[in-house]
């Protein structure tokens, strides 16, 4: 990327709130263990290195949309129960 190299816009996306969320694949290709152990610790859902098995990378990505989705509704029902506890109080 000419910009910014994927570390940096990483840290950009996890960085902002209305982001951060959204799970972020790393695509390189460095197949270097520093490298994986600094993706994950900037946040990163999943590291793939090149060349990569398109049946793997579509089953990598499901994998990480089903969860996101698990997450979101479990953070939906977080917030319905606080809601109502708060309710309860007043």
């Amino acid at each position: 990327m000419p910009q910014r190299d994927g570390f940096e816009t990483l840290h950009i996306l996890k960085s902002d709130r209305k982001l951060k969320h959204i799970p972020v694949i790393m695509i390189t290709a460095v197949d270097d263990v520093q490298q994986k152990i600094n993706c994950f610790k900037g946040g990163a859902a999943d590291f793939i290195v090149k060349p990569f098995n398109g049946y793997e990378t579509r089953a990598r990505v499901a994998t990480h949309l089903t969860i996101k989705r698990n997450q979101d509704e479990l953070r939906a029902l977080n917030s319905a129960i606080i809601s109502a506890q708060d309710a309860m109080i007043e």
